[in-house]
């Protein structure tokens, strides 16, 4: 019966001994995992901060991208206004050449009805100085002749 007690507690201890090290054994997986676990976690969030990172930029290139657009639109609507004052201009000075092309008419007109004056008052003190001589030598021989002497000269 002792023999039987002995290899009873030895094959009791032989599986205590079993069961520790299967215990053991299950420790280092459950460290090893939890290692691994822990190693997975901080991929994961340096891969979160790098989506972070792309989201950032990727949000700074839209924001770019919008002030561009919008400069764009600025610049667009500056040429058109430039445009539409470009076209005014054209249009203003086709008036004031115009308005040149009638004046130049108009001064020549005003030359030609000057000298068309000038002629007439040229005549019109020729017959004024033609009837001052005649009433003056109407009544005096003498200076009638005293006259033509001088329109001989």
């Amino acid at each position: 019966a002792h023999e039987a007690r002995v290899k009873i507690a030895e094959e009791n201890k032989r599986k205590l001994e079993e069961r520790k090290a299967e215990a053991e054994t299950a420790e280092e997986e459950a460290k090893m995992a939890a290692q691994e676990l822990a190693e997975e976690r901080q991929s994961l969030q340096a891969t979160e901060a790098q989506l972070q990172m792309v989201e950032a930029s990727l949000s700074a290139a839209e924001a770019a991208a919008m002030a561009t657009e919008k400069e764009a639109f600025d610049r667009a609507a500056r040429i058109a206004a430039l445009q539409v004052e470009a076209e005014a201009a054209a249009a203003a000075l086709a008036t004031a050449i115009a308005d040149a092309a009638d004046l130049k008419e108009v001064a020549a007109a005003a030359v030609a009805a000057r000298a068309e004056a000038q002629v007439e008052l040229a005549e019109a003190a020729a017959r004024i100085d033609a009837l001052t001589v005649a009433a003056a030598t109407a009544n005096d021989p003498a200076r009638a002749e005293e006259y033509q002497a001088t329109q001989a000269e």
